[in-house]
Parts: C-alpha cells; structure tokens; sequence
C-alpha cells in the first residue's frame, strides 16, 4: 500500500536533485547583447540617412519645390532596407518551465526545441501547414502586401507627377493620399508580439513557474520600417492640382456640429481611459500539461498541485496600461527593443490618438465660434490640418486588429495546452475607436463645407472688386487686394494668411 507513496518521494527528491532544477528557462535566437546593438545601428541609419536628406534639402539644389522633400525619400529608402530581415530573422522566443513537486516540465507548443521561436516566414508556414491558412493569409496581407502595395502606389504617383495626360496628375495625387492612409497598416502583428512576450513574463513565479520571453531582432528590423515608412510617406508633398482643390463636401456646419463632437469627445475619454486599464489580452496554459502523458507529474498528485493554486498560476492578463509601465521597467533594465514597443504603444497608440481627438474637439470649437457670429477667418483650419496628419499615425484601430489576427493565429497551439484569447477591454477600445471615427468625420465634413463656402465668398468678393474701377488706395480697392490673396491661397498658390476684412458684402451663388 505505501509502494506508491514512496515512489512518489523518491520521484520528488529525485527531481530536486537534478542540477537544472530551478534553473532558468533558455531562449534560442539572438542574445540581449546582439540585439541591442542590431537596435543602435537601426536607429545610427535610419538618422544619418534622414539627416544628410535634409542637409540636401536645406543646402543643396533640390530642384523643383513640387518634388517630394528628400530627407522624406531618404528615411522611406532606409526603413525599406529593414523590410526584409525583418521579416525573415527572429521575430520572437519565449519559454515557460514548471516546477512542481520536484517535476521540471516544459511547457512549450514546439517539442522537442529549445523554445518556441518564430520568424514571420516561419509563422507563415507554420500556419499554413497546420491548416489555418486565413491566420497566415492576414499575416502575408499586413506584413507583406501592404508595403509593396506602398512601393508600387509612389512608384506610380512619381511617373505621373508631372505628366501631361488628362487625369495623370490627379491620379499622382490620389496615389500619394492612398499611401498615406494605409501606410500604418504594415504593423498590426507588431503590437501583438508585444503584448505575448508580456504577457508570458507576467506568468513568472519564482520556484513555481519559470518563464523568459524577449523580441528579438526581426521585431527590431520590422517595428522601425514600420513607424519610420509610415512617417516619410506623410512627408511627400502632393502634385499640384489644377484648378480647385476641395473635394465636395459631405455635409454642412450646423448647430449641433459642436454639442455632437462633444458628446463623442467625452465618450472617447471615458471609453478610452476604462478600456487601456482592462484587461484586452489574455494567456492561458492547460493544467492538463501537467499529468501524462505530455507532462510527468502522477494523477494521484493532482489534489496536491490544486491545493498549491498552480492551475491558477497558469493565467495571466495584460491591459495597455500594464504593458507600457514594463517597457519602462524594461528600458531601465537594457533592453533596448523596449524603446521601439514603448514609441509604438505608448506614443503612437496613446499620445497621438488622444491628441487627434483633442484637436478634432478644438476643431470643432472654432467652428462653433464662427457660426456665433465672430469674425471669419477664411485660412484653413490648422487644427484640423494638424488632426489629418495625427489620424494617420494614431494607431489604436491598427492595434485592436493586430490582437485579433495574433490571437486567432495562436489557436494551432491550443492542443498543444497555450491558449491566447481576448478580454473585455479590447471591446471598450473598439468603442472608444468608433466614437473617434465618428468624431473624425463629424468635424471633417463641417470643416471641409465652410472651407468651400469660403472659397465661393472669396471668388464673389474676387468678382465684385475686379468689375469696379476705382483708384488705388479706396476701400473697394483694397477689397479687392485682400479677396485676390484669398482666392490665390484657395487656388493652392503660397500667400500670406491674412484675415478678410469686409463683412459687408453679402454671399450669393
């Protein structure tokens, strides 16, 4: 009757005799010490190739002042150069080890390696081999199509710039705004690597449950060709278009545009506080990999490893907010890969989206003002200029879907016992990204109808002064001056922003 009692002890005295008994779990790829010098010479390129485009720009002959700029060439050409070992080298390793009751079990979906260690091409395979080929149709879309799409569209845009072929040039300008729009869409995979190797290292437990997890050099490559691609293509200058450049506007500036943005102001800063402190990203590990036949602890053992909470050890959450206090921690400790996760979560998905929002409110605020009846200021909008361009790098709505594609990626590792799902947050951020959408339309379409009407005020005012012979110096001539710099700067020419004085003249279609 005690024989398997004292099987047991001597399996567990066994087991704590073994010299890799509470040693630390082991990564494959490259080491912190490689991958943070990798990190400075990415950093070291990307600025000295931005720097000498810039030198050229400011000291040199750049040509005509329609080209695109060329320190923005110059950071495009070098972030593609990152293209390809970033996709090829080591995106991620991790590795979790449990001690329990003098077992050492590996707790990995890849047996019989080391750790499990992925490059995007592998991943790719990986998938498509074990049958999930829409995880590795969305990984080739994002990390593959989107950037050649990109090379082609300005390839395109550049050939037409200055053609003379009708519609070439609004083809070139429709190019460049489509590069523009998708060039953030390269990195959805980026943020959910990020929070994987969190959430793995918060599973750590000292004695317990070992883990070590890091982003290797392929994140490096890929996260910096990224941000810095996305950067260069808003720093292309449009084609001159001829004639008038508003698109038909969508709506018009009413009463209830300012209480409206509001409204979807204060529902964004609520929605958005809540949803980065919840949890959005969770890992589970199956306690089953404990007991045969993938693990070595006995089933008679089971009541004892309930009773030392190891299956709830097996959890963890992750939130945003959580996840960017350990970049901190982690850039503190040398890891210098922490600085491009920090640039990406804490930067572009939280400052630059609640800073759109902010000038997209204040955008809407000014044109409150003007329809109370305040002076009129005909210059666009520059916070609304300004919210364009952060719309384009704000990249919370291209984190959400990068969470999403990893976690229905990670489903071939669920018979293996790693489940990656997600929370209740993630559900509050979409909201908080419709309410930002919403706000994002709502201010455009009111900015982009008074600036239309204006245009058509400044082109009647053009009319009237012009049919009027007068001597110069008279108020109808000076009418005339300021509503022919008005109707130059609303043709595209580079004119002074001045405010138009006359109000008297009434607007007539």
């Amino acid at each position: 009757k005690l024989a398997p009692f004292e099987k047991g002890i001597k399996e567990v005295y066994a087991g704590l005799r073994q010299p890799d008994f509470n040693a630390p779990p082991e990564l494959e790829g490259n080491s912190m010490a490689e991958v943070n010098l990798v990190v400075f010479f990415i950093i070291l390129l990307v600025t000295i190739a931005t720097s000498l485009g810039y030198l050229l720009e400011v000291h040199g002959n750049c040509g005509e002042a329609t080209r695109s700029p060329p320190w923005a060439t110059a950071m495009l050409l070098s972030s593609y150069a990152l293209l390809i070992p970033g996709l090829t080298q080591v995106i991620f390793s991790f590795n979790i080890v449990v001690n329990v009751l003098g077992h050492r079990i590996d707790v990995q979906p890849e047996k019989g390696h080391v750790a499990c260690t992925e490059t995007i091409t592998c991943l790719v395979d990986l998938l498509e081999r074990t049958g999930s080929r829409a995880g590795s149709v969305l990984i080739v879309l994002y990390a593959v199509v989107v950037p050649i799409l990109k090379l082609l569209l300005l390839a395109v845009a550049e050939f037409f710039r200055y053609s003379n072929l009708p519609g070439a040039v609004s083809i070139s300008r429709m190019c460049i705004i489509l590069v523009q729009s998708i060039s953030k869409w390269a990195c959805p995979d980026m943020f959910a690597y990020i929070l994987l190797v969190h959430l793995v290292r918060l599973l750590n437990n000292d004695s317990l449950i070992l883990t070590a997890a890091k982003l290797d050099v392929g994140f490096s490559c890929f996260s910096a060709f990224c941000v810095c691609s996305t950067i260069s293509s808003l720093g292309i200058r449009l084609p001159d278009h001829p004639g008038k450049s508003f698109r038909t506007p969508c709506g018009q500036v009413t009463q209830a545009t300012f209480p409206l943005a509001l409204v979807l102001s204060a529902a964004f800063a609520c929605l958005f506080a809540v949803g980065i402190c919840l949890p959005c990203m969770a890992l589970r590990i199956d306690e089953r990999q404990l007991y045969p036949p993938n693990g070595s602890v006995p089933y008679s053992a089971k009541p004892l490893v309930e009773s030392m909470a190891i299956p709830d050890l097996l959890k963890t959450d992750i939130s945003i907010v959580s996840c960017t206090s350990w970049l901190l921690r982690d850039i503190g400790n040398g890891e210098a890969n922490s600085l491009f996760s920090l640039v990406m979560f804490g930067f572009c998905v939280i400052v630059l989206t609640t800073a759109d929002v902010m000038l997209l409110f204040l955008a809407a605020r000014r044109l409150h003002q003007t329809q109370a009846g305040e002076p009129r200021n005909l210059t666009p909008c520059p916070f609304y200029s300004w919210a364009k361009i952060l719309r384009k790098l704000a990249m919370l709505d291209v984190s959400i879907m990068g969470v999403y594609v990893i976690t229905f990626c990670m489903g071939i590792y669920k018979k293996q016992g790693i489940v990656v799902s997600t929370r209740e947050g993630l559900i509050v951020l979409i909201l908080a990204e419709l309410a930002h959408t919403l706000l994002f339309w709502l201010v455009s379409c009111a900015v982009e109808a008074q600036q239309e009407e204006a245009f058509e005020r400044a082109q009647y005012e053009y009319k009237m002064a012009s049919s009027v012979e007068e001597a110069d110096g008279s108020p109808i001539r000076r009418a005339f001056d300021l509503a022919c710099c008005h109707f130059n700067h609303f043709l595209g020419a580079r004119s002074a922003h001045v405010q138009l004085v006359p109000q008297d003249l009434p607007l007539k279609k």
